[in-house]
């Protein structure tokens, strides 16, 4: 089995932030476009792999179970299908020149900003409402501030979350 923390040069408990910044670089050097290396493409296939395995939570808490009991035959259909999404997303990568792939990544940092203060203020009302709640047994006004707060979850999420993830779709 392939190690995808290897491939992108960083540690097993890298952190997201860690995991795309390794990836930006590697991406960018080895892109078929700008690196002459008979290899390059190959490279750039396998540091996209890595990249889309472990920058997602679920894929990547699998991968280290897989790992980690080094199952090489036993590898699961639903995990061969993300290695498989993400080799054929590597391929449309490579294919593209390199200011159209410089252009992708910008814009996944761009639509990151966008959105960033969207959760964070999902994240305060996620918190003023279970502090609410809590003091909602000391303080009966705050069963209604938790009510208030829970409103303005479901309207953040529904307008700015479930936007972003529906954006980020098309990248």
């Amino acid at each position: 089995m392939k190690d995808y923390y290897n491939i992108l040069n960083i540690s097993r408990n890298a952190q997201e932030v860690d995991i795309k910044k390794a990836y930006r670089k590697l991406a960018m050097v080895w892109h078929p476009d700008i690196n002459n290396s008979p290899f390059a493409h190959s490279k750039f296939i396998e540091i996209n792999e890595a990249y889309e395995i472990l920058i997602n939570p679920i894929k990547r808490d699998q991968y280290d179970k897989l790992f980690a009991e080094n199952r090489e035959v036993e590898i699961s259909t639903e995990f061969k299908q993300w290695q498989d999404s993400a080799q054929r997303k590597a391929e449309t990568y490579a294919k593209m020149d390199s200011e159209e792939f410089k252009s992708k990544i910008l814009s996944e940092l761009k639509l990151a900003g966008k959105y960033g203060v969207s959760f964070g203020c999902f994240t305060f009302l996620i918190l003023g409402f279970v502090a609410n709640l809590i003091y909602g047994f000391i303080m009966p006004f705050a069963f209604f501030s938790a009510f208030i707060f829970g409103i303005g979850m479901i309207y953040f999420y529904n307008i700015s979350i479930k936007g972003y993830f529906e954006e980020r779709k098309d990248l």
